[in-house]
């Protein structure tokens, strides 16, 4: 398979990352899609919704026979949906409640093959808990910049690290694709390396 037969429906960089760590070669799409909640929207039915919404997007301008990735991640604490912070001070309010909490990472992904029917959809989740952060802390990380464009304002691969305490589910789920599931549902598709 050449490096264009499966695309990257999403700007995210970390998400890449991981596609390369795992032998997928891609190219990347941006979609310019509407990101609203619906009304009664569940965040599982949204994050997949979402992902859905990036694959239709990228599958009308992709060549035909594309193999397709589209993703999106929220991060859900006691209820609320924390998306990517607005600004410093956001993600100064975000990190200071998450801290000494248990929050949930969501992802949806949709997979297919522009041109074809087939669609795969995969909602995972992770449950991801904070160690108590200083106000000190919050603000020396908020200023490193890297929680400024992630949901729940932190990576995990990053700096964030360090205030992680515990992982229950995929890793790899809480930086934004469930590696495994997306590998399997490409196989199913019948991409092949």
């Amino acid at each position: 398979m050449s490096d264009t037969s499966v695309i990257l429906v999403s700007g995210s960089p970390r998400r890449s990352e991981l596609l390369h760590r795992i032998g997928i070669p891609h190219s990347i799409l941006i979609p310019d899609v509407d990101e609203s909640a619906r009304a009664g929207e569940s965040i599982d039915a949204y994050v997949v919704r979402l992902a859905i919404d990036k694959y239709r997007a990228g599958a009308r301008i992709a060549l035909k026979d594309r193999y397709l990735i589209a993703a999106d991640t929220m991060v859900e604490l006691s209820g609320e949906w924390l998306g990517k912070p607005h600004d410093r001070n956001d993600a100064i309010h975000i990190l200071r409640k998450m801290s000494d909490q248990k929050h949930t990472v969501w992802t949806g992904v949709a997979i297919g093959v522009s041109g074809s029917e087939r669609m795969i959809t995969i909602c995972d989740r992770s449950e991801v808990t904070f160690v108590a952060m200083s106000l000190d802390e919050i603000e020396a990380y908020v200023t490193s910049g890297e929680p400024l464009d992630k949901a729940g304002a932190y990576g995990v691969q990053g700096f964030g690290a360090r205030y992680v305490q515990r992982i229950e589910g995929c890793f790899f789920n809480v930086m934004g694709l469930p590696v495994s599931k997306v590998y399997k549902g490409l196989q199913e598709l019948g991409w092949r390396e």
